[in-house]
């Protein structure tokens, strides 16, 4: 015991701090247990379609380049290429048909699938979506013909990274399924609030 103290002594006289037991309790370490923690979704449940939902799907393709960084959209695209600089893109070489995308109204589920790798996120139909090349879902409530969605609830960083990981190989293939959760138009104020 004496040589104990004499050794943490000698710690205090260097400036130095004795390092806690294994088993003692840390504070402010920011590591949470517990069902969905550390995933970044805020263990927000998925919502529940009703069973008369009309839905929609469509495929597309990895690519090397695939990033998913975007804080603020999810892209897919018809283009075969993809530059670094497209981090909002989740999907080349979509085969989506316009016309049948078109046919959805009010807020939508969008199931992302690749394997057995599963996400899911949310958004409000823009009813001006009129665009053959490219489908984008947006945070902001700004429309163009490209765009599918605004008041997205999380951007592409927030999506699963295993499956963004899948999706940077170039034979890879994601399912993408569209299915309406409420029908009609959305009030301002009847969306998720996007997670940050």
């Amino acid at each position: 015991r004496l040589a104990g103290d004499a050794l943490g002594s000698a710690f205090e006289r260097q400036g130095r701090r004795r390092l806690p037991h294994p088993a003692a309790p840390t504070r402010g370490t920011g590591v949470k247990s517990g069902r969905g923690g550390g995933r970044g979704k805020g263990g927000r449940p998925e919502p529940k379609a009703p069973p008369d939902a009309r839905r929609c799907f469509f495929f597309c393709q990895g690519h090397p380049n695939i990033r998913a960084r975007h804080y603020k959209s999810i892209e897919f695209t018809r283009d075969q290429d993809l530059t670094r600089g497209g981090t909002c893109i989740l999907g080349v070489a979509a085969d989506f048909d316009a016309k049948e995308v078109g046919k959805l109204s009010g807020r939508i589920k969008i199931v992302v699938e690749v394997g057995d790798k599963r996400d899911w996120f949310t958004a409000v139909i823009n009813p001006e979506f009129d665009h053959p090349r490219q489908m984008v879902f947006r945070r902001s409530r700004y429309r163009s013909a490209g765009t599918l969605g605004w008041k997205l609830n999380k951007g592409a960083h927030l999506l699963d990274r295993d499956i963004v990981q899948s999706m940077k190989d170039p034979s890879a293939r994601m399912r993408v399924t569209l299915i309406e959760l409420d029908r009609g138009p959305v009030s301002e104020t009847d969306s998720e609030t996007p997670e940050k």
